[in-house]
């Protein structure tokens, strides 16, 4: 969905959205001003993370902005079944390390991950 034009609100809530209009505006938390600094993006405490793998699973997490990913990564892990020797997660196409921080990475409020399985090839 990173090729879409039109911006889709993630509602993190167990109600229908059908009552819920959320327009990117300012009024939605989803919303984030372009002129925005990144020394007021840091005053959040937290973090929302979007996880996608290349099957399709996508699994949403927040988090305090100076824990480290292991923690995100033992979770999506163990959520979806994984060995967590088998699979790398990537941040704007970088590795990611279990001791790193949402805020050493410079991760926005809202921000994706991406998990690749690796494996050996077939045939060695």
């Amino acid at each position: 969905m990173r090729g879409s034009t039109q911006a889709t609100p993630i509602l993190l809530c167990r109600w229908p959205a059908a009552h819920l209009p959320l327009p990117l505006t300012m009024g939605n938390p989803m919303w984030r001003d372009p002129n925005e600094t990144t020394a007021k993006r840091k005053e959040s405490r937290y973090v929302q993370l979007r996880v996608t793998s290349a099957d399709g699973a996508e699994v949403f997490f927040k988090m305090r902005r100076r824990m480290p990913l292991a923690l995100l990564q033992e979770a999506f892990c163990s959520r979806e079944k994984l060995d967590q020797s088998s699979v790398e997660f990537l941040y704007q196409g970088r590795r990611i390390s279990g001791t790193s921080t949402p805020d050493e990475l410079q991760m926005a409020d809202v921000d994706y991950i991406e998990v690749a399985v690796v494996g050996s090839p077939v045939g060695w």
